[in-house]
């Protein structure tokens, strides 16, 4: 297994893949995402997402995102903080993966840093 870069009650980050933890409805298995595969990431805050696209742990009534159960109570959405869910696009997925995080702004520092660490490596001319 690789290094941990960041860890949470809701997320794992490691240098080779991201960890989503209580993702499977409704046994809350943990779906691993490799890095490869992430095309775009962003939070529910930046992409302005309506309370219908939301959801406590399975998929929004208007939305293509499956969420990872969260602190997010269900009822009411009031306390439904957009800044801190992280919404996933993977690579030849139909679906985006959505979940909590507990400090938006080192996630997403994270993720920059290793994917642009892992765009280097993989473009690198050996000779």
């Amino acid at each position: 297994m690789k290094r941990v870069l960041y860890d949470d009650k809701y997320i794992r980050i490691a240098q080779d893949h991201i960890e989503l933890k209580f993702y499977y409805f409704p046994f809350g298995g943990s779906k691993i995402i490799p890095l490869s595969t992430i095309r775009r990431f962003y939070s529910a805050e930046e992409r302005r997402l309506g309370r219908l696209e939301i959801k406590a742990w399975g998929k929004g009534l208007f939305s293509d995102i499956w969420w990872s159960w969260g602190n997010r109570s269900q009822i009411p959405f009031y306390s439904w903080d957009p800044s801190s869910q992280l919404i996933l696009e993977i690579e030849d997925a139909t679906m985006r993966c959505g979940c909590t995080v507990q400090n938006y702004p080192l996630v997403r520092e994270t993720i920059n840093d290793v994917l642009t660490r892992h765009e280097n490596e993989s473009t690198k001319i050996y000779e």
